[in-house]
């Protein structure tokens, strides 16, 4: 952190290499990218989708936190919005799925994406599979 950069940033930084690389193989241009990740690695999943929006058509994530002070870690990202407030912003263009029971975690971005119907990805607010952790 004294360097100005986290950990956390990092890895949003290296999903988003990984979704360039995968896209620039030849035969991958037309392939839809699905992005999976469950707990803090989910928003960090999150994060890389709004810099890849164009590329990443779903993002899955289960046991998203709710905030930012249960991970992941970005410099001076409270000033500007919460995790919720992030998932609106990534299912402007990124179809986001989030598995938790409990959906009133999530009525504030559930909200928004209701009140805008023209947005092209969609939140979707699922059970976790029992089958899971």
């Amino acid at each position: 952190m004294l360097l100005g950069q986290t950990l956390d940033g990092m890895r949003v930084w290296d999903v988003r290499r990984a979704v360039r690389t995968l896209k620039s193989a030849p035969g991958y241009e037309k392939v839809s990218i699905w992005c999976q990740a469950e707990r803090e690695m989910s928003g960090i999943a999150l994060y890389a989708t709004l810099f890849e929006r164009s590329t990443v058509k779903r993002l899955d994530v289960y046991d998203l936190p709710v905030s930012h002070r249960n991970g992941p870690t970005f410099l001076n990202v409270l000033r500007q919005g919460d995790i919720p407030l992030t998932a609106a912003y990534a299912a402007q263009r990124t179809r986001v799925v989030i598995y938790d029971n409990d959906a009133e975690k999530w009525a504030y971005p559930t909200a928004i994406v209701a009140r805008h119907t023209a947005l092209k990805g969609g939140l979707e607010i699922r059970k976790r599979p029992s089958s899971a952790k």
